[in-house]
């Protein structure tokens, strides 16, 4: 309850009453007569209960599971038989921050044409109750046929509808389903997102519809391939706003958007909220962001709407395809399941990932924000105006949204992502697909067949290795645009960019077999051989790969200097100007991970590196990014910390400030890496060094009571740091004690919440 108000007037109960059933009243009279003007504004779909016809007979049912029976509803695809148009949809969701569960009902008029006769229409309908089931033709003057039963497979999530004779082919129907559901909390459909804001309790719906959960929220063509037009009309309280995919037209509280354009059901998006928004105009097109008020008025939503518009120009400049919207809105919802969702229109995103705060957060989440913004607009063209025919194509709309995602951040910050590199990225890649459950970025139709199937394919292979393999080898001259206006299937242009073959024939090799090549350069002979990485080591090869030669373009650098790119496609070739001829030749392949594949060298190769690391190692460094802050990005952890270790070991005390001062930066930006730092300092061979690391280690404005434990432990490993922490902690024992007991009070506090989650 709020604090009374200081001042107005002030009326008694029976007057309040009295206007209280009034207002109630007429919010009854005005639901009920927009719902009737929502259902009269499309015409052709009034319900059959208005009118006097014996055309269509209402069936008014309660759906219910029916084992045992074998027909197209076994199968995982819906049939092409019926193809949507256009859907109007009414959504009237009941909720309320303080309620436990949160209920909506609905209805959908779906206008579908007939492609081949079938006395049956399949739909996807889940985790939602249908009341009232209608079919009507679009012809005036014919008839439809009769809805004999209404029943759901529960395998596929399929609403079975059995009709008395078939549809006309060719001919239009409209379906008119009544639905109600549940609003849950969970990873997808209709969600409610609790939050507190001003010490109220408040909540906001939103939706989740990708890959498969418009089924949930209404029945449904659920599939990418069956694009349709919707008109979308929401129904809540007053005191919220309601956003979706277009541009709204409100009529107080019942507000109807513009038709959408043709588009698949998992892009459906609503949200219903009490938030604010702050906006701008980029070339026509109506920028608006989102979220909660105090976010808002907090500046935390400035960043995201100075750069978004910048995003944009960007992806249609590079694409050379225009936005076809005239508004983008992106919202920042608490708890959002997901970092973005690439709504048309409405692109939904976890707080986390649009909202900065110019006071509190690193430049790092920053990159972050900006690089989920660039990955969901590129969404709008890859994905929204080209969609994957099923999922197992998602690398198509996920893959090129990824390279999108790299080609823009770095011009848009330039110092935020100078020092940023994707090698770790591609590193963590190539340990990801030598799994054995790694797969292909074409997985088999057959093996994405249920929602849990489909789900497991949003994963790094999916997301992160056709970036690779498009921005490394080829797209950056193929240009990405292409695309859009043709198939990849259809297009040879190995004359205009100077590939050895057609993109098809090349993209093949990539994405239709799992894991990348080991490429092996005999310097003797200038000889260049590829095989699978796993048969290379050994693992995970047996019958997963019918090994198939990959087209693998090979960057390579001999003594320093960079030199002209080489392609290898087949299994073994020779290149003469790869032979090592002379006693300082030395030659590097792939030096910056540039290509997708890993390479191996002979013995010869390997000694003329290491001799040139001997004499001058400023020649590697200048080819890499960042020196030592390279490595220590690079590589596995256990690689990481024996270069580092190694390098400590063997150094003098100028290499020990270095990695100190490396590790004072990454722990400033809460970095993953300080504790390999930390370890590696702990191998000097200087006792007055370790003994400067000591001391440093009681600095409680660097390290917390955990770290000096883990300090003094990796020092005593040591043989010359061994009686150094011995005498040094008979000198500190006092400060040492009290961190000692620090840590034993933090245990007994976990061992007691312990013991309490087990009585629980």
């Amino acid at each position: 309850m709020g604090n009374k108000s200081g001042s107005g007037f002030y009326l008694s109960k029976s007057t309040v009453a009295f206007f209280t059933l009034l207002f109630a009243a007429l919010f009854i009279a005005f639901t009920v007569f927009a719902v009737l003007y929502l259902r009269s504004r499309t015409g052709f779909c009034n319900f059959a209960e208005e009118e006097e016809s014996d055309k269509v007979k209402p069936l008014n049912c309660t759906v219910v599971p029916t084992p045992g029976r074998q027909g197209i509803w076994d199968h995982y695809r819906l049939p092409t038989s019926l193809v949507p148009i256009n859907y109007q949809l009414v959504l009237w969701p009941r909720f309320h921050p303080e309620s436990p569960e949160s209920t909506f009902t609905g209805d959908v008029n779906i206008t579908f044409q007939c492609k081949n006769a079938t006395d049956v229409i399949l739909l996807h309908s889940e985790q939602i109750e249908v009341t009232v089931v209608e079919l009507v033709r679009f012809e005036i003057g014919t008839e439809a046929p009769q809805i004999l039963e209404v029943w759901r497979s529960s395998l596929y999530s399929y609403l079975v509808i059995n009709l008395n004779e078939t549809l006309t082919e060719n001919s239009i129907y409209v379906l008119r389903i009544s639905f109600s559901g549940v609003i849950g909390n969970s990873t997808g459909g209709f969600m409610k997102m609790d939050y507190e804001e001003d010490g109220r309790n408040l909540s906001v719906i939103t939706t989740q519809m990708e890959p498969t959960y418009a089924r949930t929220v209404f029945p449904c063509f659920d599939e990418p391939s069956f694009k349709a037009t919707f008109d979308i009309h929401l129904i809540y309280l007053p005191n919220y706003v309601a956003l979706s995919n277009m541009p709204a037209i409100i009529i107080w509280k019942v507000t109807t958007f513009n038709t959408t354009l043709k588009m698949s059901t998992y892009i459906v998006a609503c949200v219903i909220c009490e938030f604010s928004h702050i906006e701008m105009i980029e070339h026509g097109n109506e920028i608006r962001i989102w979220a909660r008020k105090s976010a808002i008025e907090n500046g935390e939503a400035d960043y995201a709407l100075n750069i978004t518009g910048a995003i944009l120009r960007h992806v249609m400049d590079y694409l050379n395809v225009s936005y076809p919207l005239t508004k983008t809105e992106l919202v920042a919802v608490p708890e959002f399941p997901a970092s973005g969702m690439e709504n048309w229109g409405l692109i939904i995103f976890h707080e986390d990932s649009l909202l900065f705060n110019y006071s509190s957060d690193t430049k790092e989440k920053r990159r972050l924000i900006c690089s989920v913004i660039t990955h969901e607009i590129g969404h709008q063209w890859f994905g929204n105006l080209v969609t994957m025919n099923w999922w197992n194509q998602l690398w198509l709309k996920e893959g090129l949204s990824s390279y999108i995602e790299n080609t823009f951040p770095p011009k848009l910050e330039t110092e935020m992502f100078m020092k940023y590199n994707d090698i770790p990225d591609t590193v963590r890649l190539f340990h990801s697909d030598t799994y054995p459950f790694s797969h292909p970025l074409v997985v088999e139709e057959e093996n994405l067949k249920t929602t849990n199937e489909i789900n497991e394919a949003f994963d790094s292979v999916t997301y992160h290795k056709v970036q690779y393999v498009f921005k490394l080898y080829f797209l950056s001259e193929f240009r990405v645009s292409r695309y859009l206006t043709m198939t990849l299937s259809r297009q040879n242009s190995q004359n205009e960019v100077k590939l050895p073959a057609s993109v098809k024939t090349i993209m093949d090799k990539w994405t239709m077999q799992t894991g990348y090549p080991i490429i092996t350069l005999n310097t003797s002979t200038g000889t260049l051989s590829q095989e699978p990485f796993d048969c290379y080591t050994k693992m995970n090869c047996g019958d997963r790969h019918i090994f198939n030669t990959w087209y693998v373009p090979i960057e390579w650098i001999k003594n320093g200097s960079a030199q002209p790119l080489t392609w290898l496609k087949s299994k073994e070739g020779t290149f003469p100007e790869m032979k090592i001829t002379s006693e300082n030749d030395w030659i590097l392949l792939n030096a910056n991970i540039t290509g997708y594949y890993r390479v191996q060298y002979d013995a010869l190769n390997w000694n003329r590196i290491i001799n040139q690391l001997i004499k001058d190692p400023e020649v590697f460094l200048s080819l890499f990014i960042s020196g030592i802050l390279f490595l220590s990005h690079l590589l596995p952890l256990f690689i990481r910390e024996v270069i580092l270790s190694y390098g400590i070991e063997s150094g003098s005390f100028q290499e020990w400030e270095i990695i100190w001062n490396i590790f004072l930066k990454q722990k400033d930006n809460k970095s993953d890496y300080s504790d390999e730092l930390l370890f590696a300092l702990s191998f000097s061979k200087e006792p007055w060094i370790l003994n400067r690391y000591l001391q440093l280690s009681l600095n409680s404005s660097i390290f917390e009571s955990h770290s000096v434990r883990q300090i003094l432990m990796w020092v005593a490993e040591n043989k010359i740091g061994t009686p150094l922490v011995w005498d040094f902690v008979q000198e500190n024992w006092e400060i040492i004690k009290k961190i000692l007991n620090q840590i034993l009070q933090f245990f007994s506090k976990f061992l007691n919440l312990l013991q309490n989650m087990t009585v629980m």
